[in-house]
């Protein structure tokens, strides 16, 4: 892959990450008086368990990080992806946007805290 493509690459996955996290985060977010929380989720959880809402986060992080892993495993055994990607519940691309976005929250997270 040449850059010019890496990059033409680059853009259309941000491109579908931010779509993503757009639309399902109306799914996860609360709205008051005080405006929305991206983090109502998380901090929804994070409640329920006992942890901070960080730690919630890298939990459903770590599901998509462990389906990256396995498919990495799989190639290194020299699966072909056709084959890996018949016994996945969603496409791996899927899985790593997924895991680009939560990489995004926790870094907004981290930030929030600063400020805060």
């Amino acid at each position: 892959m040449n850059t010019e493509q890496f990059d033409k690459e680059i853009n259309e996955i941000f491109e579908e990450c931010r779509n993503i996290l757009v639309n399902k985060g109306r799914e996860y977010q609360s709205t008051d008086k005080e405006g929305s929380n991206v983090f109502a989720n998380f901090e929804r959880i994070s409640e329920n368990v006992g942890v901070n809402r960080e730690t919630a986060l890298w939990i459903y992080f770590s599901k998509h990080r462990d389906s990256i892993a396995t498919f990495i495993r799989d190639l290194e055994k020299g699966t072909p992806i056709d084959e890996i990607e018949k016994n996945l519940t969603e496409p791996i691309n899927g899985r790593i946007f997924d895991a680009i976005n939560y990489l995004l929250l926790l870094n907004s997270m981290i930030n929030d805290r600063r400020k805060n």
